[in-house]
């Protein structure tokens, strides 16, 4: 999740499913957010590029679909794709982030045939096992500061095995889903309006 928001995307995490792994919300929704400029820690759209994509009915920002798995293998490595897909078809794009050690080259190839059908795309976050073992909890890492998360990421090795493609988002879905989407639109739509996103609101839970 740090990948994303220590590179000026915004990141939505949504809570952990009490019955296990959610085949309804994906663990993040990630946000290309409009052109804009820093001003101290804040981002400032650029009113003059919203105003063109309004016209061209373009998007206002991008978002993504994200699952994080421990790298899989074999039928579980399957399973994890196809509840990326199954997860994602609210958003643009869905993507899945594997992170541990480089599968081998059967798998990759599988994932990779998955992948150019389905349209998801797929990251690996190459690790030790071994070291991935000693790294913080979720939270920890959540809450740390840019600098501290900044070491942790470099050693992580991001390998992409495939690009997601890109579909049209519908005007209404926060509507339609309700729930922890209505929350990540409800927030979007704020941002939009104020036409800034201010520095705490790069990362967002809903834990």
């Amino acid at each position: 999740m740090r990948q994303y928001d220590t590179t000026g995307r915004g990141v939505f995490v949504f809570s952990t499913s009490e019955t296990g792994t959610s085949w309804v919300k994906p663990d993040l929704a990630v946000v290309e957010w409009p052109d804009g400029e820093w001003e101290g820690n804040a981002l400032v759209f650029d009113q003059s590029a919203l105003q063109r994509r309004r016209m061209i009915g373009a998007p206002m920002m991008g978002i993504r679909s994200v699952c994080v798995a421990r790298m899989p293998g074999g039928e579980d490595g399957r399973r994890e794709f196809f509840r990326t897909l199954a997860t994602s078809r609210w958003a643009q794009c869905g993507e899945l982030v594997i992170v541990g050690e480089l599968p081998d080259d059967s798998e990759c190839a599988a994932l990779r045939g998955l992948a150019a059908e389905f349209g998801v795309g797929v990251v690996c976050l190459e690790i030790a096992d071994e070291r991935l073992g000693e790294l913080p909890g979720a939270e920890e890492i959540f809450k740390a500061g840019d600098e501290e998360c900044a070491a942790l990421l470099a050693e992580l090795t991001p390998v992409r095995l495939a690009s997601g493609r890109l579909k049209a988002l519908e005007a209404d879905t926060g509507e339609t889903l309700g729930g922890e989407f209505g929350a990540l639109f409800d927030w979007l739509a704020a941002c939009l309006e104020r036409g800034s996103v201010e520095e705490y609101e790069f990362r967002v839970s809903c834990y």
